[in-house]
């Protein structure tokens, strides 16, 4: 091989590299939130009055829109379950697709109940080559109420996580009161 050919394949594979690397990556998110109706799981734990500040301030920046999840897919068939035996309740069941973002440009994606007992955040974002998820999300047994303290006599249980996540794997973050599943797959995967 020449010199002149070898310069020109190393060009091609170097612009070859360069656009994969630009290449922008979606992924396909699925959030599923369950309320337990077991009262022996709290252990008699006393719950005390919840500064909500700070999810008041991430409810702001939300700003990702979603749709329902699908009765069919993985998480829709394990809350179908869980539902059937009378000792959960589904609260939210939302799916979305996004771009594969820095934390500081990824949107985080409002999650509620229609029963507006739940509200939170969940942030997806990309970190070198991981993917991260946030969790701030906060339960009432009545209706939640952002914009004044809650009262002692309306505990609010929080459930607030941070953990890297792995591509195609059913995630779960527990609390005593309520349960999230998370699965997030790379757009054009089941």
């Amino acid at each position: 091989m020449t010199r002149l050919t070898t310069l020109f394949l190393s060009i091609l594979l170097f612009a070859g590299l360069a656009g994969a690397a630009s290449k922008d990556t979606y992924y396909n998110v699925e959030v599923l939130v369950i309320e337990h109706r077991l009262p022996d799981l709290e252990g008699g734990e006393a719950w005390v009055k919840t500064d909500l500040s700070d999810l008041v301030t991430e409810l702001r920046q939300a700003g990702q829109e979603t749709s329902a999840g699908s009765e069919t897919s993985t998480l829709g068939r394990a809350g179908a379950k869980l539902v059937k035996d009378g000792k959960h309740r589904l609260l939210a069941h939302r799916h979305w697709t996004q771009l594969g973002q820095a934390k500081s440009d990824a949107k985080p994606v409002r999650l509620q109940d229609s029963g507006q007992t739940l509200d939170g955040v969940v942030h997806v974002y990309q970190l070198s080559r991981s993917l991260y998820l946030d969790l701030n999300l906060a339960l009432a047994s009545e209706k939640l109420r952002l914009d004044r303290p809650n009262d002692a006599k309306t505990p609010v249980f929080r459930l607030q996580e941070h953990r890297r996540i792995r591509l195609q794997e059913i995630h779960y973050f527990d609390h005593p009161r309520f349960g999230v599943l998370v699965r997030v797959m790379p757009v054009g995967r089941n």
